[in-house]
């Protein structure tokens, strides 16, 4: 039996299944019954401003013998809505919050919960677009299984990870904390594999995304001389983005993103990214520079314990065109790289740097282009006693020669030559080398590209790499993409 009315702003919904056995008076499992009963609100739809609100009740019964017995009450409300005030402002968002009632526990294998889920954006230009601003913020609550990895083996060169268990223990068992990121993709012999268990979490979910712009230039274009046209020259960029998930806790805020410093027992991950560039002289054909500073930060927790990673770094950039074919860019840079595992302290480190990277470009025509760079960079771990450093000079020429539009050609030859002070056979020691080994070491490739028809692409490549006193190793590789 089914019945629904729907008048104005309201409707009420009922479905009702009754399912018997042959021969039985007793209702089966499969029986169903619901009620529902809705109310919205909606103003006008239109470009300018629009406005919804909806609140929402649902009441399920169990099959219970020859009746239907109440089982669960659900009640949901959502508000929604647009603004926007010409090309100045737009507003827009939702939000839904849930709440599922247990009225008899043997009948149903759910328990009472309240969630969540919402939604904002806020997008400002002003001044002529001199101000630039845009902001997404969400929010959320639900379950998620708690992570395993698992790192499988596979053919060299198929995988992303490099198994160091001569690092730590060297007892044949691969684990966690003994996988990195290979440093050649030759090398590449294990793939991750992420294994769901059976053990729920009850997460709140929030993350921000925040970008600002600044262009003075907007506003004072044209300005051949004073203050303005100095300041004109001048223009920012931000940008912010934070995800968390958290389980509940009376000391956690479910709504506010910059809530980091969480305790271990309510943290399940959280994730920031922060950017800021100030520019000079931007886009400039002839000079510009830039000083600008990022701050990367990510923390997990495993069946295992909580791993932490973060790389910070200021830096100032300088580009200068000398002449038509002539250019060249100076990076300096300082910052640290750290990681920090609950349960496997020989993992952590606190390395410090310092970076010099100067680079020239020669560009006599469309065809031919040669890259000549060098840099200069000095680490020390400050975390342990032991006080690792390495102080790192690095040589390179790129060259690229496109002899038509369909073939290209490129090659770079790198001398790098590394004063290693520490156990190299360390995960501090790993990080600092980076696959790379104490004094001289030798990388080169060579690449063609050609296309052989209109939908044929054939790709050819050679790597070889000398490092330390290990033997040379010689890696080619050949690729055929067909597109229909």
């Amino acid at each position: 039996v089914e019945s629904s009315e729907k008048q104005g702003m309201a409707h009420r919904e009922r479905e009702k299944n009754d399912r018997f056995q042959i021969g039985s008076d007793t209702l089966s499992a499969n029986s169903f019954y619901y009620d529902l009963f809705r109310i919205f609100l909606e103003s006008p739809v239109n470009d300018t401003f629009n406005l919804g609100a909806q609140y929402t009740r649902r009441f399920d019964y169990a099959p219970v013998g020859r009746e239907f017995q109440e089982n669960t009450i659900a009640t949901e409300m959502n508000v929604n809505g647009n603004w926007r005030l010409k090309r100045t402002l737009r507003l827009g968002g939702n939000l839904t919050y849930r709440a599922l009632d247990i009225l008899d526990a043997e009948l149903s294998n759910q328990e009472p919960s309240e969630t969540f889920l919402g939604r904002a954006d806020v997008n400002i230009i002003l001044a002529k677009g001199a101000i630039q601003s845009g902001t997404t913020y969400e929010i959320g609550s639900g379950q998620e299984p708690k992570l395993e990895f698992d790192y499988v083996p596979v053919e060299p060169g198929q995988g992303n990870y490099i198994w160091l268990d001569s690092l730590f223990n060297n007892d044949g068992v691969i684990q966690d904390f003994e996988m990195e990121i290979a440093p050649f993709q030759d090398i590449a012999d294990h793939i991750r594999v992420s294994t769901f268990t059976d053990e729920f979490i009850r997460t709140d979910n929030v993350s921000l995304n925040q970008s600002l712009r600044l262009e003075p230039r907007a506003i004072w274009y044209g300005q051949k001389k004073g203050l303005k046209k100095f300041l004109g020259k001048f223009s920012t960029q931000s940008t912010l983005k934070i995800s968390r998930k958290t389980r509940a806790a009376p000391d956690v805020s479910a709504w506010n993103p910059f809530q980091l410093d969480i305790a271990d027992t309510s943290l399940v991950a959280v994730t920031s990214n922060i950017r800021n560039l100030l520019f000079f002289n931007r886009s400039n054909p002839k000079y510009d520079f830039q000083v600008g500073m990022t701050d990367n930060r990510n923390k997990i927790v495993q069946t295992s314990g909580f791993e932490s990673r973060r790389t910070a770094e200021q830096f100032l950039k300088l580009r200068w065109n000398i002449s038509k074919t002539l250019s060249t860019n100076i990076s300096v840079g300082q910052g640290q790289r750290e990681t920090d595992s609950e349960f496997f302290n020989a993992k952590d480190y606190f390395i410090e740097f310092q970076k010099l990277e100067p680079q020239f470009t020669y560009l006599p025509s469309k065809q031919f282009r040669a890259i000549l760079k060098y840099r200069y960079q000095q680490d020390e771990n400050t975390l342990k006693t032991e006080g690792e450093t390495a102080l790192q000079h690095d040589f390179s020429l790129e060259l690229t020669y496109n002899r038509t539009a369909t073939t290209s050609i490129r090659s770079r030859v790198s001398y790098i030559n590394i004063d290693f002070s520490g156990e190299p056979n360390s995960p501090v020691g790993f990080a600092m080398l980076n696959g790379l080994q104490n004094g001289r070491n030798f990388l080169w490739n060579l690449s063609l590209d050609r296309r052989l028809s209109r939908n044929i692409q054939l790709s050819l490549s050679y790597e070889g790499r000398k490092t330390g006193m290990a033997r040379v190793v010689h890696v080619g590789r050949a690729q055929v993409a067909a597109t229909f």
